[in-house]
């Protein structure tokens, strides 16, 4: 009899079952990017004050942002179905669900907030508050409508 060994079990996953570990794959990925990014920053920000070396400080910045892009290049090319303890099927969890309504009433809070604000400080801000507020209300009205008629359309399908 012949048993096929088990295979690793990786804390962060893999790329595919049988594949090599995310994490192996994400911090090669992301690292560079990261600093790419940071020295783009630096670059576009005009010259240094003072002795400062531009890559340097550039280098610094994307050492700054390499934990957020190793954990977006992370979860592009993780697997989900090996995560140890990963909820299969999370968008039928209840923690979904509170997700789903928390947003649903952000968003009324905020098409509220914002259309009682700009009536509110209409009459004793200035101008630019209104304007503002106006701003965040067309664009939350506007992703409405737009994911609205997206998800309209793909039930007619």
């Amino acid at each position: 009899m012949s048993e096929k060994p088990a295979e690793k079990q990786y804390k962060y996953g893999r790329t595919k079952p049988g594949g090599i570990p995310a994490i192996r794959m994400a911090i090669p990925i992301g690292l560079p990017v990261a600093i790419a990014i940071g020295t783009a920053i630096r670059m576009i920000s005009g010259p240094a004050q003072g002795p400062v070396n531009d890559w340097l400080v550039g280098i610094a910045i994307g050492l700054c942002l390499a934990p957020s892009a190793i954990l977006l290049a992370w979860a592009l090319c993780v697997d989900r179905t090996t995560i140890p303890g990963a909820t299969p099927n999370t968008e039928n969890s209840i923690e979904s669900t509170w997700y789903s309504q928390s947003a649903n009433d952000a968003f009324h809070a905020i098409i509220m907030g914002s259309g009682l604000g700009t009536a509110i400080t209409a009459l004793w801000l200035p101008p630019l508050v209104s304007w503002t507020l106006i701003a965040v209300f067309v664009v939350a009205a506007a992703t409405f409508a737009v994911s609205y008629l997206i998800r309209k359309h793909q039930g007619n399908q």
